[in-house]
């Protein structure tokens, strides 16, 4: 018989286990080759990221710079709008004023006219310097006619003529000396 029966084996497990280990061993290099491929890859995303960022921060950087321009402009341009404001506002003032002071001098100077023409004859003779025609003899119409200019009055044809208020109104007396049109005729008296 032999000496090895089929009953009993003397079977070996450690050729075994060393297969199974070798397989498992195996099989983990295999996954922890996959996962550090993963790993490296997940690193290079992670360096496009890191990357990505850096310009995000200085297309940010450079953001806040335009934007500090955009307020110091903004800025500028509020003080320069408040400026104009303010002088607009005195040029208002001023126009205004002025407008008032030649408003108060037309006043004035038609009030003096209107004192001018109104005076009495007897005044004028009596205040005024004594010529030739303010004696109590009448005054004659002559043949010189004066033609009124822009910016005449009764006491600038009185001056331009040389006649007195009351010479002048005793040969014209349907004229009113206040409210002379241009290109109206005056008759002149007899010299």
């Amino acid at each position: 018989m032999d000496t090895i029966s089929s009953h009993e084996s003397n079977t070996n497990y450690l050729p075994l286990a060393g297969v199974i280990t070798g397989g498992v061993a195996l099989l983990l290099a295999i996954f922890a080759f996959v996962q550090v491929k993963s790993i490296k890859n997940d690193i290079n995303d992670i360096r496009s990221l890191s990357d990505r960022v850096a310009g995000i921060e200085t297309q940010l950087s450079q953001v806040a710079g335009a934007v500090q321009v955009a307020n110091n402009a903004n800025q500028v341009a509020s003080n320069t709008h408040n400026s104009l404001m303010t002088v607009a506002r005195d040029t208002n003032a001023s126009f205004k004023k002025v407008s008032d002071q030649l408003t108060e001098l037309r006043e004035r100077v038609e009030r003096m006219g209107t004192r001018t023409t109104t005076r009495p004859p007897q005044q004028a003779a009596a205040g005024g310097t004594a010529t030739a025609g303010n004696t109590a003899a009448p005054v004659e119409a002559g043949t010189d006619v004066y033609t009124v200019k822009s910016g005449d009055n009764g006491t600038k044809i009185f001056r331009a003529t040389g006649f007195s208020q009351a010479q002048l109104e005793a040969v014209n007396p349907g004229i009113n000396w206040s409210r002379l049109a241009i290109g109206q005729r005056i008759v002149l008296p007899k010299k």
